[in-house]
């Protein structure tokens, strides 16, 4: 809720998640629950002060028997909300109901629209928010040398930059290998975000726009050619968004040089605390229920105090975006180049190191070569269209064919997904699904 209340940074660039259902519920719980855990406060600091002024045992019975009471009621309350949700309740209905409830519209200060076109990244990596890197390739192909026929030397045809982009959005969406999905961005270092429009949500506090339309984006990209990057990006969503396979490409045409580059990203299923629900067993009924009223007894203490301890964090939430603010406005007076990048999308943040089944990794690897395969046959044959040569072509499209998916210096097994750092520009060959390949 942090983040999405958070009024300065930018918001990040989600993929495959709405996270104002997600954000929305949690606002509704946080208020229903207030209560509950302001008995729980009041029970606390009631046993604090029998204790200090030595009252009898029978006092604390008493303390013990009404904290017994709350957790069990919250217990039955929680279970009734929680089977709600469980996967064969659960449909787009309730997440629909959840995101037209009415809500305090600071929750939707920190969450970018559906069609977000601008990405502000926080640190050095812009595409870290589309989960861990498995792979990136690129060539240049010089597009003033002709190809030689048997006729002859063909007649070259100006090469667009434009057209090729315009056939790779065209064309790889309806491919049939999968469900693509397609979107254009501009990606600007946080410090740099002083270029964009901002929007103030009260006085003094600015937040980058990400809401900008096509020819916004467009004349920044023409205006700073430097800070801003142009990039096309694929997502490639299996498993019901468990995982998500996203290929970011870039096209450069300078001089005579056509240059292409392919950057891959996974994110692999969430972890298993967001899969509680579906492994929880509603219909299973307790021993007894004095059985389960004791045992809630014996947790109630503890519960108590986390409750208590709850309450004063989510007041402290509060407190947290004013102390963001105030940072803000500090941090403006020594340096006016305030670092607005993003935090991590939720997707990104739910994500496991592991895959949930073997056969995830078999459609990883399916839905890396066949786009790879596609994206180099449009390109080698938009070429050739164009009389350019394309000999030189052929040896780097076999290079990126048999090279696999690249490890940046990790490892990708058929259950982990460990990226590190230290790329090189060699095959690894302990990569259970292929080596790098890096060709220019």
């Amino acid at each position: 809720m942090l983040k999405a209340m958070n009024p300065i940074a930018a918001p990040p660039l989600e993929i495959g998640l709405d996270p104002r259902p997600m954000v929305y519920l949690a606002s509704q719980l946080e208020s229903q629950e207030t209560a509950h855990r302001i008995i729980c406060a009041i029970l606390l600091v009631l046993t604090v002060f029998a204790f200090i002024l030595g009252m009898p045992e029978a006092t604390f019975v008493l303390l013990f028997l009404v904290a017994a009471v709350a957790v069990g009621k919250r217990h039955v309350d929680r279970q009734a909300k929680l089977r709600d949700f469980a996967r064969n309740k659960f449909n787009l209905d309730k997440a629909t109901q959840l995101l037209n409830a009415p809500h305090d519209s600071k929750l939707d200060v920190g969450i970018g629209p559906s069609d977000q076109r601008v990405l502000v990244f926080k640190d050095f990596d812009p595409f870290k928010f589309a989960g861990v890197p498995v792979g990136k390739w690129s060539f240049t192909v010089d597009v003033e040398r002709p190809a030689q026929t048997a006729s002859g030397t063909a007649q070259v045809h100006p090469v667009s930059c434009g057209e090729i982009e315009a056939a790779i959005k065209r064309e790889l969406p309806g491919s049939g290998f999968g469900d693509l999905l397609v979107r254009e961005i501009i990606a600007i270092r946080g410090e740099d975000a002083f270029i964009l429009p901002m929007v103030s949500h009260e006085a003094n506090i600015n937040q980058p726009n990400v809401s900008l339309n096509e020819v916004a984006v467009a004349d920044l990209a023409e205006r700073h050619p430097n800070l801003v990057r142009c990039y096309i990006i694929f997502h490639d969503i299996r498993w019901d968004g468990g995982l998500i396979l996203t290929h970011v490409v870039r096209t450069v045409l300078q001089g005579k040089i056509f240059y292409i580059e392919t950057s891959r990203f996974a994110l692999t299923p969430p972890t298993k605390e967001f899969k509680g629900t579906d492994t929880t067993n509603f219909n299973k009924k307790p021993a007894t229920r004095i059985r389960e009223f004791f045992g809630l007894a014996m947790v109630s203490p503890f519960v108590v105090i986390a409750e208590t301890y709850n309450l004063l964090r989510f007041a402290t939430l509060s407190r947290s975006i004013k102390q963001l603010k105030k940072e803000y406005l500090e941090s403006l007076e020594t340096n006016p180049m305030f670092n607005y990048g993003a935090a991590d999308s939720t997707r990104r943040e739910m994500m496991d190191e592991k895959f949930d089944h073997y056969s995830q990794k078999a459609d990883l690897d399916f839905s890396v070569k066949a786009f790879d395969q596609t994206i180099v046959e449009l390109i080698y044959k938009h070429m050739q269209d164009h009389g350019v040569d394309v000999s030189d072509l052929r040896n780097k499209v076999m290079t990126i064919y048999n090279s696999g998916i690249m490890v940046q210096g990790g490892d990708v097994t058929a259950q982990t997904m460990a990226v590190g750092q230290g790329a090189t520009a060699q095959t690894s060959q302990t990569s259970s699904l292929g080596g790098r390949s890096h060709t220019s």
